[in-house]
C-alpha cells in the first residue's frame, strides 16, 4: 500500500490468522462475580528467509479473569479483579529465540470509585466522580518478540486497566497506581460535556513504555481529555499527555458531524518525534 514498503514487502506478515473465543459464567456463594474464560490463537508469517526479518510467530493463549463489585457506605464503588494468563509461542526463522517458548501472567487489582450526582434546577445532571485503583502483577516465563504491542495509546479507556498493551506479547508488570477525576454534565436540551484527568504512579520504572506513549518513568505523564456533544449532531473530543513541565507529549483532537442520513469527521494529532515509534 505504500510505495517505501515494497523493498521490505517480504519482510511484513503477508498472512494472518486469529481466533478468540470467551465465555462469561457467573458462580454464585462466596465467590460471586463475573468469571471470564477465554481461549485465542493467534499467528503470522512473513515470505523472506532472513533470520530475525522474515520471523514467523505462532501463539496459543488461555486467560481467567474475575471481577466483582461492591456497593459500601455513602455511595463507595469497590471494584476487585484478579487475571491468569497462559502463553505458548512458536518463532521460527529468529535465532535470538528458542522455537518453542512460553510465559504466564497473574496479576491482581482494586479501584475505589465515589461518584457523586446533583441535579440543577434546569434539569441538567452533574457527576463528579474521583477514583484511585492498585494493581499488580508480574510476567513469569520466557521473554519473546514484541509483535502485537508495539504502539501503547494512554486515554480514559486503558488508566485503570490491568494491562496497557493493546496485544498479548507483552504484559504491564510491576506494582503501579492511578489516581482520576471525572466530570460529567447532561441536559434536558441534549448537549452535555465530560472532562477528565488521570496519572499513573509505579514503584519501580522497568522501562516497559516509550517517552511518546506518555506512560514512560515512575510516573507517568498527565493524561487530559474532553468531550462535548451539542445538540447530538455535533460531537467534538480531545486529548491531551502533558509532562511535570507541562510540556506536550501527544495531543489528539477530534470533530465529527453526526446525522441519521451521514457522518463526517476529521482528527488531528501531534505526537513527540521517538524513535522507537
Amino acid at each position: 500500500l505504500r510505495a517505501s514498503e515494497l523493498p521490505i514487502s517480504g519482510q511484513l506478515p503477508f498472512a494472518q490468522i486469529d481466533a478468540f473465543y470467551e465465555r462469561r459464567f457467573h458462580p454464585g456463594g462466596f465467590i460471586g462475580g463475573e468469571l471470564r474464560a477465554n481461549l485465542s490463537w493467534q499467528a503470522h508469517f512473513r515470505e523472506s528467509k532472513l533470520d530475525v526479518l522474515g520471523r514467523d510467530v505462532a501463539r496459543i493463549g488461555a486467560g481467567l479473569n474475575w471481577r466483582r463489585d461492591w456497593i459500601g457506605p455513602a455511595g463507595l464503588v469497590v471494584e476487585t479483579q484478579a487475571a491468569l494468563d497462559a502463553d505458548i509461542y512458536w518463532i521460527e526463522q529468529d535465532s535470538r529465540y528458542q522455537t518453542e517458548q512460553s510465559f504466564a501472567t497473574p496479576s491482581a487489582g482494586v479501584t475505589l470509585r465515589w461518584p457523586l450526582s446533583r441535579v440543577s434546577a434546569r434539569g441538567a445532571v452533574d457527576v463528579l466522580e474521583p477514583v484511585a485503583a492498585l494493581a499488580w502483577s508480574e510476567q513469569v516465563g520466557a521473554d519473546i518478540p514484541n509483535e502485537d504491542s508495539q504502539f501503547v495509546e494512554f486515554d480514559q479507556g486503558n488508566l485503570f486497566d490491568l494491562n496497557r498493551f493493546p496485544g498479548s506479547d507483552r504484559r504491564e508488570e510491576g506494582l503501579r497506581g492511578a489516581l482520576g477525576l471525572s466530570w460529567t454534565r447532561s441536559t434536558p436540551s441534549g448537549w452535555g460535556f465530560t472532562l477528565a484527568a488521570g496519572r499513573v504512579f509505579r514503584e519501580v520504572d522497568l522501562g516497559q513504555f516509550s517517552d511518546a506513549s506518555g506512560l514512560a518513568g515512575q510516573q507517568s505523564d498527565w493524561l487530559l481529555g474532553a468531550a462535548v456533544n451539542l445538540g447530538g449532531h455535533i460531537s467534538l473530543q480531545g486529548r491531551a499527555l502533558l509532562d511535570d513541565d507541562f510540556g506536550l507529549t501527544k495531543s489528539e483532537t477530534r470533530a465529527a458531524w453526526l446525522t441519521d442520513e451521514f457522518q463526517l469527521g476529521a482528527a488531528h494529532i501531534w505526537v513527540n518525534e521517538d524513535i522507537i515509534e
